[in-house]
This record gives structure tokens, C-alpha cells and sequence, in this order.
């Protein structure tokens, strides 16, 4: 800091240097006049006289240099720690050291300024570490009330059996914060609904769409309504509060298991993978996904199912455990849908072949629909059980399914 100043050496110890100085020059000027005049009196040329005064004059020059060497190591070696002391008092503002007031005040001021900067910093940085810490203790929150939603308003798997049908679903929640959808339930005697889809976005805003999807679908479905129409005002009352830009794509139907008519909308959702009907997929129409627009068009399609025909639905995060990319998941994914339909837990069956797991980050489901023939109970004539018949009945339809696929 400027503001400290440094002392000087005392008064006597100059006063003795500047003496001992002078004594050394009176005493070296006396000696040469001395000398020349001894030299000349005695009638010695110039010459001689350098050659025998030099050695002297360098002794002398040699007395005075080293006299005063010591005078510097006397007063300057002094000085010199006295400056480095004062230096570093200045730099850690200790006290004892002679200031000037103006001086040091000016110095405390900017020392003030700078310790008042500091402290600015340091709480800017401490209310930033409590807003981020706080912003992601409350993230935190939301992602784990996002999976409690969705857990809650999707089981993770359902089976509806009839006479002569298998209508089943398995869903595999991921770590992740992006949810799939699937229900099934029963609206009569002679009808069964059944959706599946996968919902686009994350997090809250996500799973709150989904309960918003599976309400609004159960409640259009029970009143009656056509699923074109259901469609309608479910995509209007998800699109009216869809500021996150939620989207969803969905495959529902209802199946009549008298009739084995089945009756589906698609809203963007894949096709199906046909069974036991030659074909890869069934053909249906693309359709718009819901939520994402202020009105949609759903096209409600018809189709029979024949005896020893399904249909097996899968969401992405099938085809994304299935294989690097979609074309290879879709391969893979039809080829163990048609191994495995007949098995009366095939939806399970399918995600586990697949590596479609909970350890995953997308959640992955799969929905089965099969149309059989239940074998004859016990004829009067026949000796074998229910049981035994049933299994042989089952053997032979996983007999066929090999030989067919």
C-alpha cells in the first residue's frame, strides 16, 4: 500500500560514515603528497617515481575500498532489512507502522471496496448454490410423483378371458420419465375394450396427460359412444390444456367375443402383427396422434377375427429393446410375437425374450389378443379328465404354431 513510508537510518550512523569517508581521503591525499615529494627531492626521474608509487597508491585505493565495504555493511545491510520489514507490514496491514493519514485512510478504503466486492461475489454465489440445490431438490419431486402418477393410473398388467378368447397386456415401467399406456376392461356381456400407445414427452406434464388419456377414454368407452367419436373428445379435452406440447399415439378396440368382430381406431399408432392370418401385419390406417392438434379425423375400421387368429401390439420401447433401430426391432419383434402367441402368458413372454425390462430407460408394453376354440368338457364316453384334455389341446396348438411359422 502507498500509504507506508520508510524510515530512514539513524542520524549518528550517517554522520560516522560521512567522517570515516573523509578521514580515508585526507589520509590517501597526505600519503601521495608525500610521496612525490620525497621522490623528487631526491632527484628520481617521473618514470621511477610511478613505477615505485603505483604498488602503493593500489594498496591505498585497496584500504579505502575495503573500509568502505564495511561502512556499506554497517549502515546499508541495516537499511535494507528495515525496508523489507516496512514492505511487508505494508502488505499485511500490521500495526506499529508509521503512517500518514490521508494516505492510509485512502488505502483502507480500497481495501474496503475490495473485501465489500468479495463478500458481493461470495453471496451471489451462495444464493445461486441454494436456488440450484433447492430447483433440483424440487425437481427431484416431480420426476418421483411423475412415476407414482403413472404407476398408479396404468396397471402393470391385465388378463380378460372368455369360452374361446385370451385378451391379456404386460407393461414394463422404465427408469425413465416418458410413459406408455395400456388398459383393458370389460363394458358388457359381449364386449371387451382394449387400448395400447405410447405417450411423447416427459416428466409431470407427461404423466399427467396420461391420466387425463386413460379417464377420458374409460368414460367416452362405458357411455356407449362410437370410438371415432370417443377419439373426437378425448383429443379436444387433451389439446384444450397441452401447453408442454404432450402428444400421444394410441391403438383402441373393442372386440365382441360372440361375434369375434373387432372394431379399432388408430391414432398413429404401429400396426399390429397378424396371427395365424399369413399376413405380417394387419393393414390399418396411420391415423393422427392425439393431443396435438385442435381437431382430428378418426377413421373406425372393422375387421373378423377366425378361429386360431390374434393380433399382438407392441409400444417403442419394444421395438428399442428389441434391436438397434426399428426395422431390426420390428423383425425381431414379429418373429418371437409369432413364436410365442400361443403361450397363455404371451405378453409376458414376449417383453422378457425381447430384454424389454424394468432396468431399461423406456418403457416397454405389449398387448395380446387371440381368438380360439376352448376344447370340449368331459364326453360321456371319454375317459379322460378336463385337465388332460385341455393339455393336449393346448400341446397341439403350440405343435401347429411351429410347424406353421
Amino acid at each position: 500500500m502507498s500509504g507506508f513510508h520508510r524510515k530512514r537510518a539513524p542520524l549518528k550512523t550517517v554522520v560516522s560514515a560521512i567522517f570515516a569517508a573523509l578521514i580515508s581521503l585526507v589520509v590517501l591525499f597526505f600519503a601521495l603528497y608525500f610521496l612525490i615529494s620525497g621522490y623528487l627531492g631526491k632527484g628520481q626521474s617521473f618514470q621511477t617515481l610511478l613505477l615505485e608509487i603505483l604498488p602503493a597508491c593500489a594498496a591505498l585505493l585497496f584500504a579505502w575500498g575495503l573500509t568502505l565495504f564495511f561502512l556499506k555493511r554497517r549502515v546499508g545491510a541495516p537499511s535494507e532489512k528495515l525496508r523489507s520489514s516496512l514492505q511487508s507490514l505494508s502488505d499485511t496491514v500490521s500495526k506499529g507502522a508509521r503512517l500518514e493519514p490521508e494516505e492510509t485512510e485512502r488505502d483502507f478504503q480500497d481495501l474496503r471496496d475490495e473485501l465489500s466486492s468479495q463478500s458481493e461475489k461470495l453471496l451471489s454465489l451462495l444464493k445461486y448454490t441454494r436456488k440450484k440445490t433447492g430447483e433440483e431438490a424440487a425437481q427431484r419431486e416431480k420426476n418421483a410423483l411423475a412415476r407414482r402418477i403413472a404407476t398408479e393410473c396404468v396397471a402393470a398388467e391385465r388378463t380378460l378371458t372368455g369360452a374361446d378368447y385370451h385378451l391379456s397386456y404386460k407393461l414394463a415401467r422404465g427408469k425413465g420419465l416418458s410413459f406408455d399406456y395400456a388398459d383393458a376392461f370389460r363394458i358388457d356381456g359381449e364386449t371387451v375394450f382394449f387400448a395400447i400407445g405410447d405417450v411423447w414427452g416427459q416428466g409431470i406434464d407427461a404423466a399427467l396427460f396420461l391420466d387425463k388419456l386413460k379417464n377420458g377414454l374409460k368414460t367416452g368407452v362405458l357411455s356407449g359412444k362410437l370410438l371415432s367419436k370417443v377419439m373426437t373428445t378425448v383429443n379436444a379435452q387433451l389439446y384444450a390444456d397441452n401447453q408442454a406440447s404432450i402428444g400421444a399415439t394410441l391403438f383402441a378396440g373393442v372386440y365382441n367375443f360372440v361375434t369375434h368382430e373387432l372394431h379399432f381406431v388408430n391414432m398413429g399408432h404401429f400396426a399390429p402383427i397378424a396371427i395365424g392370418s399369413g399376413a405380417s401385419y394387419l393393414r390399418v390406417r396411420a391415423g393422427t396422434p392425439l393431443g396435438l392438434y385442435e381437431k382430428v379425423t378418426p377413421s373406425e375400421e372393422r375387421i373378423e377375427l377366425l378361429e386360431g387368429q390374434g393380433l399382438v401390439f407392441c409400444t417403442e420401447g419394444v421395438l428399442l429393446a428389441a434391436g438397434e433401430g426399428r426395422m431390426l426391432g420390428f423383425r425381431r419383434t414379429n418373429m418371437t410375437a409369432h413364436a410365442l402367441a400361443n403361450n397363455p402368458k404371451a405378453a409376458e413372454e414376449i417383453l422378457k425374450s425381447l430384454g424389454a425390462t424394468p432396468d431399461k430407460e423406456e418403457d416397454a408394453a405389449v398387448l395380446v389378443l387371440r381368438y380360439y376354440k376352448e376344447p370340449k368338457k368331459e364326453e360321456e364316453n371319454g375317459g379322460s379328465s378336463v385337465a388332460e384334455r385341455a393339455r393336449n389341446y393346448y400341446k397341439e396348438l403350440f405343435s401347429k404354431s411351429g410347424d406353421r411359422h
